[in-house]
């Protein structure tokens, strides 16, 4: 009787054991959005990680996820919960505009007006950081010319 009470006790440590091993393995799964078009649109709420190209981008609208943008011209108005990597030759993060996170711009001509709880972190040819900016953490600039 003792005997068995062992065995139950074994089989159901290994029961548990091997049930959080699998759980732990399976991780959540989430998806990307690829909106078609340049723009996301006022008012428009996006709960995903976004990759949006174009020749203007223009993103007024909110990503609940981490936003990559490229384009000859990217415009962020919106907000985004996440970091947001934004590229282009002209790349503008408005005064209405909110990063709750990390900001990674690059291009020939940057201008962040809005706000960027966590860090900022841009190389161009010309930086400006305007009077309306603001920057939660630490701001990292490589540029020919930084206002």
């Amino acid at each position: 009787m003792l005997r068995n009470n062992r065995v139950v006790k074994k089989l159901a440590i290994s029961s548990i054991l091997v049930s959080v091993m699998v759980l732990g393995i399976i991780g959540t799964v989430s998806a990307t959005e690829f909106p078609k078009g340049d723009t996301i649109p006022a008012g428009e709420t996006i709960e995903d990680d976004v990759f949006i190209t174009g020749d203007s981008v223009t993103i007024d609208g909110n990503v609940d996820g981490i936003l990559f943008a490229v384009g000859s011209t990217v415009t962020l108005n919106g907000a985004v919960t996440g970091d947001a990597f934004l590229a282009g030759e002209i790349v503008i993060v408005g005064q209405s505009a909110v990063v709750d996170g990390n900001l990674f711009i690059a291009g020939a001509d940057l201008t962040v007006e809005g706000e960027v709880t966590g860090s900022l972190f841009g190389g161009s040819s010309a930086f400006e950081l305007t009077e309306t900016a603001s920057v939660g953490r630490n701001f990292y600039a490589g540029a020919f010319s930084v206002v």
